[in-house]
């Protein structure tokens, strides 16, 4: 889900030529999705998950689909213990999930 959105943002960036941003709320379950400055969109993770922590936050796309810099996003499911990694890639942008630290 998570990494859908951010394709989700890097697209509407693309679409309506214009900046997008992705911003995450570390050790809650919501995230947000800003275009440009005039609307938002708020979605949350199912209760299990928990952003655990992202080194850029949040991820800025240019009008090209360019991520700012490249991004790791960690997600926690409380009761198996276990870490997911959400990666953007610096200079594509892809957006590519692992179970193992980047």
């Amino acid at each position: 889900m998570v990494a859908s959105k951010i394709a989700s943002a890097q697209q509407k960036a693309i679409m309506a030529n214009k900046n997008c941003y992705f911003r995450v709320n570390v050790g809650a379950s919501e995230a947000y999705v800003y275009f440009d400055i005039t609307s938002m969109e708020k979605f949350n993770l199912p209760s299990n998950v928990v952003f655990v922590s992202a080194n850029v936050n949040p991820i800025y796309f240019n009008y090209l689909g360019t991520p700012n810099m490249g991004a790791t996003i960690t997600l926690g499911i409380k009761e198996e213990n276990k870490r997911i990694y959400v990666v953007v890639a610096a200079v594509t942008g892809r957006v590519r999930i692992s179970d193992v630290h980047p």
